[in-house]
């Protein structure tokens, strides 16, 4: 691991596997931790954590905002899994642009 505070809750939260974890960055991020997802659960349904969802924040989005991909994400997310929950991880890429992921989660949440 590279000891970022994203992958360390990647790390913390793994365990709960009938949620979908869906990161909020750029590739790279998802790539950069891909051990993480050898974290052990003791789910016995489906384990949704080998799977890595992400955004694919791209420079685009970081010039006019990735909100609409993140909305977009979890819309595909709710559409194709039904996870119980879905938590969404930030990374530096999305805190430093300034992406409100508390409200897209909110408006989401009460959407689905």
């Amino acid at each position: 691991s590279g000891g970022c505070a994203f992958e360390g809750a990647q790390i913390a939260l793994f365990p709960y596997a009938d949620a979908v974890h869906l990161v909020h960055a750029p590739a790279t991020c998802q790539g950069a931790s891909w051990e993480t997802r050898a974290t052990p659960t003791s789910w016995e349904g489906e384990n949704n954590t080998p799977l890595g969802y992400y955004t694919d924040v791209t420079t685009n989005d970081v010039i006019f905002g990735g909100d609409q991909k993140l909305e977009d994400s979890i819309t595909y997310i709710v559409e194709h899994k039904n996870p119980k929950a879905i938590f969404i991880y930030e990374t530096c890429v999305t805190a430093m642009i300034g992406d409100n992921i508390d409200n897209v989660a909110k408006r989401m949440q009460e959407k689905f």
